[in-house]
């Protein structure tokens, strides 16, 4: 459902630079956040969670990428998402507030300061709400580079689905297990949906009407789906 808000035309508008620091933005903190979460002794699908949801998306990233993630147990995978989003909500609260305020201090320029809160905060509404409190002017930008990070879900998605399933192989090979056990998906499901739906924002994009109801769709069953 979050793809409906997607416009790849929108995001190509930002130009170069500027998705280039979201891609960046997003590989490092991925990095960076697994590392961190390595040597402090959090648990592996605790540490996916947390990193992926600070790099992407919020609670859209942590519902995303918990099917690929292997854990101990269900309830290992239960706890992990729960602390995941226990963190979006309050680390969200404090940068929509804090953000805006050092933008302000460091004295960046609207468009500066823009691109800073949509590649940082947590979720789209956080970004929304910080936008708001710097300068109304500049949300619809903060917002389209937030969206930009968002675009990265699918990818991430894949890539982490690759990784984990080649983990549990390599566990089962030295257990000498042979077809025994659940195995990560590959790619999930919801990925070709996600991207369905990016397609379908694109192609509409230009028609106004159709964009305001896929995006009534998107933050009203969205919302309620991931609650």
């Amino acid at each position: 459902m979050l793809g409906f808000r997607l416009s790849l035309p929108a995001i190509a508008a930002l130009g170069a630079g500027t998705i280039i620091t979201i891609i960046c933005a997003v590989t490092a903190t991925m990095t960076a956040g697994y590392l961190l979460t390595r040597f402090m002794g959090v648990s592996h699908a605790t540490g996916i969670l947390k990193t992926s949801r600070t790099a992407i998306c919020g609670a859209s990233a942590v519902a995303g990428i918990s099917p690929v993630v292997s854990a101990r147990s269900q309830e290992d995978a239960d706890n992990a998402a729960a602390t995941a989003i226990a963190c979006v909500t309050l680390f969200g609260t404090v940068t929509l507030v804090v953000l805006p305020a050092a933008a302000h201090t460091f004295d960046l320029s609207p468009t500066q300061a823009a691109v800073w809160l949509g590649a940082s905060i947590h979720e789209v509404g956080q970004v929304v709400a910080a936008a708001n409190i710097y300068d109304p002017a500049v949300s619809d930008l903060a917002t389209a580079v937030k969206l930009g990070r968002v675009v990265c879900l699918a990818i991430v998605v894949a890539i982490v689905g690759i990784i984990e399933r080649r983990v549990v192989e390599v566990r089962h090979e030295r257990a000498h297990v042979t077809g025994s056990g659940k195995r990560p998906p590959l790619i999930p499901a919801f990925v070709a949906g996600f991207l369905a739906a990016v397609a379908v924002a694109s192609l509409f994009s230009g028609v106004p009407a159709v964009s305001n109801v896929l995006n009534t769709l998107e933050s009203t069953v969205a919302t309620l789906l991931v609650a």
